[in-house]
């Protein structure tokens, strides 16, 4: 019986590069999932870490036996079932705690050694498992020093590609693309340059024994596709997860910039309109608020001048938008056949998007189509929702801001100018006649017996009776006159480049322009061309009073000449 005979084969170079193209793939999806699992927590980070896992050992299996069929030998070959199946558990859970391990909030230098010693000895275990597995007529001889080279090269690869893994998910703000790639095409280089080393290491020699069945080339080949196939998946995950979350920031900036107008912007409720058209395509946008008796009023508009035909019933569900606080789609509808080209015979698409503040529906976003909409993209829905949540805020602050300007300056009840307005324009009366020495007068006003209408009548008779007689004076004076509420039932007017003959007159003209029922009394003084508006103001009081104690009802007058 003669020596055993050495064996030689060849590789496919075309499924040599397949097989390190598989391992870099694969590399990259399970280390962006690793990554994802370091910023995950809870169940969420365990499916991150599970899908890694599980990409990886596919991945780096499919490499092997991809590498394997790419080594043609003049003889069949089959594989052993068991011993296959194992190989890849072997891949999959060294993979899996290596992943683990480096993707803890601090791993520490021991973990990471750890952790790169699961990665190295589990793809040298999947190897060696898959040769062991080989069923053919020969035997292998192994040469230890390329074993151990073998095993100390993914040793090495598996330390470097996880630093970069650490490297990767320490990192904040934008990721970095080189260090993914990098540390995809390291440990991908490093399994097959472990596979490939490990085969240079096995010698073939030929033998009697016949092999035994097991897996076919053919049923290798099926199972190497469904890896494949699982591994691509898993790629294809990522990229959709990461077209999201790229998507989401594109959303999410351009609501950004466009509530930055808003917030910018003079006429908000007008800008808010023309944004939610900007992002919706709708041909109308209308904004609606309610009115002091809950019936909605258009605050703002924007978009077509054409009519836009409305879902039936459109009133009926503004309102019910209104009190649910709930958005609504009504999608249009075609009356009639699908011939008919009438425009009458469309009935228009809309969007009810409320505007709610502290459980409060303060407006109401009204968006209408011309065309027939079945439904609105969930992005769009998304953006609407985005832009309604930041604009009432700015609604309601501009409001605020408003009606804190306007109290500043008006009396809230009556609406006319308050103490320190009437203050600001007596003194640029008195500014602006000083070099002329034209006349400015002041009339000071309270109604008679006031006290006495609020506790018999109650104070808001009290209220309308101030509210009534503001609008009458207001009605009454020249649009340089300034009419003012100082507080209680006392007001005052100044009268520029007005003599005091005519002040009389006009105190007379506002005394009887009060509401029916009631009476008061005014104080008339002039200015004397050198005192202050606070001493102006103090004669036209006293006046007044002497108009009171003389009876009330009735006018005072208090004027100095020019010395």
């Amino acid at each position: 019986m003669g020596s055993p005979r050495e064996l030689h084969g060849h590789f496919d170079v075309a499924l040599v590069v397949l097989s390190v193209a598989i391992a870099i793939v694969a590399s990259y999806a399970s280390l962006d999932q690793a990554r994802r699992a370091s910023q995950a927590h809870g169940g969420t980070r365990l499916l991150w870490l599970a899908g890694g896992g599980l990409t990886m050992g596919f991945g780096i299996w499919s490499m092997h036996f991809v590498a394997m069929l790419s080594f043609k030998m003049a003889m069949p070959v089959s594989y052993q079932p068991g011993l296959v199946a194992l190989s890849l558990v072997a891949a999959v859970a060294g993979a899996s705690i290596a992943l683990a391990v480096v993707t803890r909030e601090r791993p520490s230098r021991s973990g990471l050694l750890t952790g790169s010693a699961y990665m190295g000895f589990a793809v040298a275990a999947m190897h060696y498992l898959g040769m062991d597995s080989m069923q053919m007529a020969a035997s292998i001889s192994w040469n230890g020093w390329l074993v151990a080279l073998s095993v100390g090269v993914g040793l090495a690869a598996s330390l470097l590609a996880l630093l970069l893994v650490v490297r990767i998910t320490a990192q904040r703000g934008p990721l970095r693309p080189e260090y993914h790639v990098a540390a995809a095409i390291l440990l991908g280089f490093g399994v097959a340059g472990l596979h490939y080393i490990g085969m240079a290491a096995a010698t073939f020699y030929s033998s009697a024994a016949s092999a035994p069945g097991g897996f076919t080339t053919s049923s290798l080949v099926t199972t190497l596709g469904i890896a494949g196939g699982v591994a691509f998946l898993a790629l294809l995950c990522v990229v959709v997860v990461d077209q999201r979350r790229a998507d989401l920031a594109v959303d999410l900036a351009l609501v950004a910039g466009l509530v930055r107008q808003l917030a910018h912007g003079e006429a908000v409720r007008e800008e808010l309109c023309v944004t939610a058209q900007r992002l919706t395509g709708a041909d109308h946008v209308g904004l609606y608020e309610p009115d002091a008796e809950g019936r909605l009023r258009l605050a703002a508009s924007c978009g077509s001048a054409e009519p836009v035909p409305e879902p039936a019933g459109a009133p009926e569900r503004e309102r019910q938008v209104l009190r649910d606080g709930e958005r609504l789609f009504v999608p249009g509808e075609r009356r009639g056949t699908r011939r008919q080209r009438d425009p009458e015979a469309l009935c228009g698409s809309a969007h009810y998007e409320p505007l709610t503040l502290d459980g409060r529906t303060l407006a109401l976003l009204k968006l209408c189509w011309q065309r027939r909409v079945r439904a609105l993209p969930q992005r769009t829905t998304a953006l609407l929702g985005m832009l309604a949540s930041d604009a009432v805020v700015l609604l309601d602050r501009h409001d605020l801001l408003a009606r804190l300007e306007y109290l500043a300056h008006r009396d809230e009840l009556t609406g006319l100018a308050n103490r320190r307005v009437l203050g600001e324009e007596l003194e640029r009366a008195i500014t602006a006649a000083a070099g002329s020495l034209r006349p400015v007068s002041v009339i000071m006003i309270d109604f008679d017996h006031f006290k006495r209408c609020n506790d018999t009548l109650g104070h808001q008779a009290g209220d309308r009776l101030l509210m009534g007689a503001a609008a009458a004076w207001s009605a009454m004076l020249r649009g340089s006159d300034t009419v003012a509420r100082l507080g209680g039932d006392e007001f005052a007017v100044v009268l520029p480049e007005c003599p005091h003959e005519r002040a009389i007159e006009v105190a007379e003209q506002l005394r009887t322009g009060v509401p029916a029922g009631a009476s008061c009394s005014a104080g008339v003084a002039t200015w004397d061309f050198s005192e202050t508006p606070g001493h102006l103001l103090h004669r036209a009081d006293q006046a007044l009073y002497a108009a009171k104690a003389a009876g009330r009802e009735r006018t005072g007058s208090s004027i100095r000449h020019l010395a």
